[in-house]
């Protein structure tokens, strides 16, 4: 018997050759899919070490941002006072929303794709370093007249690649500018005297003052939410990290976030701890299955004219979403849903049984009575309250993490388009 072994070349190519006989591979991208830019077969075709600096990179990017969040908005120590820290994440939102309006009337209007100074800087600047054009650190970009004279053809991306839209970026910009510019406590009622609260009079203006309440209430402000949260995770968390074998967890996901949602709505409508506990418990599953999936997935980059292409900034991405969801499933998992779950004990399951606790009668409540609660600003409080600052920190995080994050994958996405596999690998050798 003799064994005879194959070249990670040839066995690339050999799968590629049987897929494509057993038409698991579509048509249309059987003239475009080569092996050679499936980043686990040839690692000699993109750098590793190019792709551990880029995640290192873009990890520390993170943690420096997250760290100078916790300097300026932390409860005790932060540096900010809160009328900064409504500025700030008003300003960081409307200028994410800005840019991905800008890029969705280019993409959408003019029929072309988002060439602005920041697509520039997101984009193209991070596939040129992928590619080993220019080092890391070096400015600049590739003119398209380099590209025209170098004889490359226009990009084209199979239509079964996926390409984060504009369109769901701006809805979910828009959800958080909204959040961040009247800024609220959902369960405790608590709003920010910000224009136009509180600056219509009632007697005079009875129906527009009513309006104005209703639409800038704790309850309107969970329910904008909910349509940001399910647009980043259904229209860019599903779509890039769920492929071929797992294509089965895409309705199971967008149930699973359809639940958490209406959960955490009904949750801020009866003031019920209990049902952000169970909220956070969905969340915990789902990004468990979404970093099983992201796992076993391989990304690939696409281009018609580079068979080489170095997909460094897919591995680095990967390695980073890998990174975030393992310490998402962690703060969940350690410190979310059990801090709700005390809470639940504390206010809703001893507060409600002793009519001598200061929480009786005001959680739990039946759920037409919390939808009239939920409709109105119960404690207005200035930007300078110091009321705001135990929240400071954690709605700057949440705020502006998820617009940040969609607005990225818009920009790369949109300069290379991506498709994922994670078929079983076959045998590395045969026997005789």
């Amino acid at each position: 018997m003799q064994t005879q072994s194959t070249s990670p070349t040839a066995d690339a190519a050999e799968r590629f050759v049987l897929q494509v006989k057993a038409s698991q591979v579509p048509a249309a991208l059987r003239l475009e899919r080569r092996p050679s830019v499936l980043d686990d077969d040839l690692g000699h075709k993109y750098s590793l070490f190019r792709s551990l600096v880029m995640f290192c990179g873009f990890l520390m990017a993170t943690f420096t941002a997250a760290a100078v969040f916790v300097v300026l908005f932390h409860e005790t120590y932060g540096l900010a006072s809160p009328r900064l820290w409504w500025l700030c994440l008003t300003g960081i939102n409307l200028a994410l929303l800005l840019y991905a309006a800008w890029s969705w009337l280019l993409e959408e209007v003019k029929g072309r794709r988002a060439d602005s100074w920041l697509g520039a800087m997101v984009g193209e600047y991070i596939w040129s370093v992928a590619r080993g054009e220019r080092e890391i650190g070096s400015c600049g970009r590739r003119s398209s007249g380099t590209r025209a004279a170098s004889g490359e053809a226009a990009y084209v991306a199979p239509a079964e690649a996926w390409t984060c839209r504009w369109g769901p970026c701006v809805l979910c910009c828009a959800c958080y500018l909204y959040r961040s510019f009247w800024q609220h406590c959902t369960v405790e009622r608590l709003c920010m005297d910000v224009w136009p609260r509180r600056q219509l009079d009632e007697a005079a203006w009875p129906w527009a003052a009513y309006v104005v309440e209703l639409s800038l209430s704790p309850l309107m402000g969970r329910l904008v939410a909910s349509v940001g949260e399910y647009a980043f995770v259904t229209r860019c968390m599903i779509p890039n990290t769920v492929w071929g074998r797992d294509a089965w967890l895409k309705p199971v996901l967008t149930a699973m976030v359809t639940t958490a949602e209406i959960v955490s709505d009904i949750g801020v409508v009866k003031r019920h701890y209990g049902f952000f506990a169970l909220e956070n418990s969905i969340w915990l599953v789902m990004f468990a299955l979404l970093f099983l999936s992201t796992l076993r997935c391989k990304w690939v980059a696409y281009s018609r004219t580079d068979a080489s292409e170095r997909p460094s900034v897919l591995v680095s991405c990967r390695m980073l979403a890998l990174a975030l969801s393992a310490v998402l499933i962690t703060y969940n998992a350690v410190e979310d849903v059990p801090m709700y779950w005390r809470l639940y004990q504390e206010k809703v399951v001893a507060g409600q049984a002793d009519a001598r606790s200061p929480y009786f009668g005001q959680y739990d409540l039946p759920f037409v009575d919390g939808v009239r609660h939920g409709f109105r600003c119960q404690t207005m409080l200035s930007m300078d309250d110091g009321e705001w600052r135990p929240v400071m920190l954690w709605m700057s995080l949440n705020y502006v993490s998820l617009p940040i994050w969609m607005c990225a994958l818009c920009a790369i996405t949109h300069r290379h388009a991506v498709l994922g596999f994670n078929e079983a690998r076959s045998g590395k050798g045969k026997s005789s």
